[in-house]
């Protein structure tokens, strides 16, 4: 059902991409979204939205934003629910101090992030060697896809997208870099680390960035001059490892207790379950329908259920037919990358099981990297000695 999909909206924006410049057919596609989201500017705060939103007075002054980027306790009222997302923070001060407790304002900066993916995923399938079609078919359909719906209009959900935003001009600003021949430390190389950076202080998410370039640079093409080599690429990546691990020590606390000292459940269990999340998630994207933001998903109490052990076998084959596949070009990268983003709720036992949010930066990667193929790109492959 999917892929019929992608093809209809890569043939309505090829016929835009020929008629009106690739800046008219992006423009057209940001136009319709922010028409489609319009009816959800007035929904009210729900969930999450109350503790860390409405009730939170931190986030009445913004006098408190310093205070913002080394307490963690700021980010709620609630003592349990401390986490480390300043720049989220921010944008929920700035939010209160443009209008107070008025829902408007906060959805609409929710759009206004979505729409800017949109962008940057346009952006980087242009940039990665997709073709204007393609790249324009990409961004419609993450723009449009029903799952993303939950990252839009539930604020509490732009941790999400704000993390989202910052990984793709991370990764944009990375490859526009290696484009340019330029040396360390040039505009759009700080530009990375800067991006970089904002996502860790949005969401733990973005900490897979550094494995990322290293995909990418195995499998986009090299550049004239620029032949990557490990050497190289150790560092090309160092200043990105050393702000990783910077902000693992910031938030070592919450990362021991939610893996070591009061883990929500075992590794066993936990890796039972994102089997089959794994499997859930790619239904929700081929089929998107029952979409709510509590699903009815339940732990895998045993590894013997006919339903553990084929979302195991799926979950496995998939990894394995990525590891082994011989062909290395943009696709490969889109999967991996896309994996590589799920990685920290896979592996981390959350409270919540599954959530359709989780899906919104690996989807932004595989539209991205993956669909802005379709259309004509061509493919070769990335050396790397």
């Amino acid at each position: 059902m999917l892929l019929p999909g992608i093809g209809g909206a890569v043939d309505t924006v090829r016929a835009a991409g020929t008629g009106l410049s690739r800046y008219g057919g992006l423009l057209l596609i940001l136009l319709l979204t922010a028409a489609v989201y319009s009816g959800s500017l007035d929904n009210s705060f729900h969930y999450d939205d109350a503790h860390s939103i409405v009730e939170n007075v931190h986030l009445r002054s913004l006098a408190n934003i310093p205070s913002f980027f080394h307490d963690p306790a700021m980010f709620s009222v609630w003592g349990d629910r401390s986490m480390y997302r300043p720049l989220l923070l921010t944008s929920y001060a700035l939010n209160f101090a443009a209008g107070g407790y008025e829902v408007r304002g906060y959805h609409l900066l929710n759009l206004g992030i979505h729409l800017l993916v949109v962008v940057l995923i346009f952006a980087i399938g242009r940039t990665a060697g997709g073709a204007v079609a393609g790249s324009l078919g990409a961004a419609a359909v993450f723009a449009l896809h029903p799952v993303n719906a939950e990252a839009v209009n539930y604020i509490s959900s732009r941790s999400e997208s704000l993390a989202t935003l910052c990984y793709l001009a991370a990764l944009l600003a990375y490859l526009r870099w290696r484009q340019s021949g330029t040396g360390l430390f040039s505009r759009y190389y700080l530009l990375a680390l800067v991006a970089f950076a904002g996502g860790l202080l949005s969401k733990s998410i973005a900490v897979t960035l550094p494995v990322c370039l290293a995909l990418a640079e195995l499998c986009l093409p090299a550049l004239p001059g620029r032949r990557c080599t490990w050497r190289l690429l150790a560092r090309w990546h160092a200043a990105f490892w050393l702000i990783a691990a910077a902000y693992l020590l910031a938030v070592r606390q919450a990362v021991g207790a939610a893996l070591v000292d009061a883990p929500a459940r075992g590794l066993g269990e936990q890796l039972m379950t994102q089997a089959k999340a794994v499997v859930y998630y790619l239904q929700l994207l081929a089929l998107p329908v029952r979409l709510t933001v509590e699903h009815q998903f339940f732990p895998a109490a045993s590894g013997s259920t006919v339903a553990v052990g084929c979302a195991a076998v799926a979950a496995v084959s998939l990894a394995w037919l990525l590891v082994r596949r011989r062909r290395r070009d943009m696709a490969t990268l889109a999967a991996g990358a896309a994996a590589l983003s799920l990685m920290p709720s896979l592996l981390v036992p959350l409270n919540v099981l599954v959530n359709e949010h989780r899906l919104y930066p690996a989807f932004a990667l595989l539209c991205g990297l993956g669909l802005s193929r379709w259309g004509g790109a061509g493919s070769t492959r990335a050396t790397v000695a």
